[in-house]
């Protein structure tokens, strides 16, 4: 096994898949979800439907500030989504993950895949991202084709394009870790891809955030 990282309220009205036209399943392609009560609105399902049977309780928008979700971006029904957060086309994010723009924005870029239970607070996610399962990012920045690895921590820290982040590393804050590296334990080491043994190219092949965007793929279509 190999140590860097893989990747409401009760309804007021009756509404079944039966008595829904296939016109009003249509799915929502880009923009900000309305608010009710202060949750957002996923048009994910059934674009007519009632607000309280389309809410999902784990969105919220925080002191006017509205999550913004792409329409052709997976959210997990149970991950928390709060505040100022963007996450773009492609993207997707999986259960139990919590991302929280309530002191500063969280972004997750084009076609990058946040793993189950990871927490993003204030960080900005790069494209072709991969943010393994349990990973905590707080005031981070991933940089694009990065791999951050199960149950690491990056803390007020960049990690630069293509580099990988081993499972567990605590990278601290103040760290500016350069494209391309390799980069392992607590506190972190920094080394260059190039002075490792590591295959660059086979690890982001096993752990690509594209595989994961064609496993959400699959997911979408169970509400299609």
């Amino acid at each position: 096994m190999n140590d860097f990282a893989t990747p409401g309220g009760e309804a007021r009205h009756e509404v079944t898949a039966g008595s829904v036209s296939e016109e009003r399943r249509r799915r929502v392609s880009v923009g900000v979800s309305p608010v009710v009560d202060g949750r957002i609105v996923r048009p994910t399902l059934f674009a007519d439907c009632h607000p309280t049977l389309c809410m999902d309780s784990r969105e919220y928008s925080f002191e006017g500030e509205t999550p913004t979700i792409n329409g052709y971006a997976h959210v997990s029904s149970d991950a928390t989504v709060v505040g100022d957060v963007r996450i773009e086309a492609n993207a997707n994010v999986w259960p139990g993950v919590v991302l929280r723009g309530d002191v500063g924005p969280v972004e997750v870029g084009r076609e990058s895949a946040i793993g189950d239970n990871a927490t993003l607070h204030a960080s900005t996610v790069g494209e072709n991202v991969m943010v393994g399962h349990g990973a905590v990012l707080n005031d981070a920045t991933v940089e694009d084709g990065a791999l951050v690895g199960f149950n690491s921590t990056v803390s007020e820290a960049t990690i630069g394009s293509g580099s990988i982040v081993a499972m567990g590393t605590v990278v601290p804050p103040g760290y500016d870790v350069p494209p391309d590296s390799f980069v392992r334990g607590s506190p972190a080491s920094v080394t260059p891809l190039s002075e490792t043994t590591i295959d660059p190219e086979a690890v982001f092949e096993a752990f690509s955030s594209g595989d994961y965007a064609n496993l959400a793929a699959r997911h979408e279509e169970l509400f299609e």
